[in-house]
């Protein structure tokens, strides 16, 4: 027979697959070739490729259905998500996969595998379908995933209503607040290796480092806070940087993050009410180098109020800052 030699592939073709499957060191190449071979043999009619409505369909089908038949699509996405491979191999497999289920299957590694490299590419930046599909599924499952979407089509309206949203549950819920605090500097500092306008790089880089501050507060950590806060620019830490200051927040883009920043600022300075209460009390051993450095923070917020008040738009906000003028006495 003139293809004989298929046959002895088939012969042995699931115990070849499981192998292929359990194989450490796989590349690209290896899979290729399993492909190839598949393909040829469904082109001669050796064996037959599952087919199904939709790719989630074919991934409830097993991996190989009968001796003679064989999940193209299965086989490929438990490739990726096994092994992980890098993004060209990813979407070299996705490719292979063909109409309508490439789409599909780029919507589902990316939102199941976590894939968001994948966002940066033509078949994902240049298909709005794909793009509402996956903004829409990111918005309750993965807000990360959604901000990263958003950031590659320049929705910042969508892409900040995530981080308000977050940002509302930290200023709000003490007992969650540190694991919101957490996963919003996991998804910050995830926007910030991955986007490249440079005002969205501002934002989220001042975003980023202030839930850092909000973990220094949170754990009493007083020299981490004002470490924090000298490297981030945008805490005045005496009256002299009080216009570099004001700089880096009017540098802010968003009104969502200006508001965010109102907020952050009352609950630092709060925070710091606190620290000067305990020290003054207990006479810890930071004193007397914490206090007159808390002072000039405190001053130095009071001079803000009076030349941005739209910062500061909360009434608790001067109330707070009123009721601890006797602190800088």
């Amino acid at each position: 027979m003139k293809y004989s030699y298929l046959f002895c592939i088939i012969h042995h073709y699931q115990d070849a697959l499981t192998l292929i499957l359990k194989e450490q060191e796989l590349d690209y190449q290896c899979i290729s070739a399993v492909l190839l071979i598949s393909s040829l043999c469904i082109h001669h009619n050796l064996i037959q490729q599952s087919t199904a409505k939709t790719f989630d369909l074919l991934l409830k089908k097993p991996l190989i259905e009968s001796n003679k038949t064989f999940n193209f699509n299965k086989f490929i996405y438990q490739f990726i998500s096994t092994y992980n491979p890098p993004q060209s191999t990813v979407i070299a497999l996705i490719n292979l996969l063909g109409t309508p289920y490439n789409r599909e299957a780029t919507i589902k590694i990316i939102m199941e595998l976590g894939k968001s490299e994948l966002l940066s590419t033509d078949q994902v930046g240049n298909n709005p379908e794909v793009i509402d599909t996956i903004t829409k599924q990111a918005r309750l499952e993965k807000p990360e995933v959604a901000m990263m979407v958003n950031s590659m089509v320049g929705d910042m309206n969508e892409y900040l209503k995530i981080i308000n949203e977050k940002t509302a549950v930290m200023l709000n819920d003490q007992i969650g607040r540190m694991n919101v605090v957490n996963e919003l500097s996991i998804v910050t500092e995830s926007v910030l290796s991955r986007v490249t306008d440079p005002i969205i790089k501002n934002d989220f880089f001042i975003l980023v480092r202030v839930y850092g501050i909000y973990g220094s507060c949170y754990n009493l950590d007083i020299d981490g806070t004002l470490n924090q806060m000298n490297e981030i620019g945008i805490f005045p830490m005496k009256f002299d940087q009080i216009d570099s200051c004001l700089i880096r927040i009017q540098s802010l883009q968003s009104n969502i993050l200006r508001k965010i920043m109102n907020n952050i600022y009352y609950e630092v300075i709060s925070l710091f009410s606190e620290y000067l209460v305990e020290f003054t009390t207990n006479r810890t051993i930071y004193i007397d180098q914490m206090i007159p450095i808390l002072k000039e923070i405190i001053k130095s917020c009071f001079v803000i109020i009076n030349i941005l008040p739209q910062y500061f738009i909360q009434q608790q906000f001067i109330g707070l800052m009123n009721s601890n003028r006797s602190l800088l006495i």
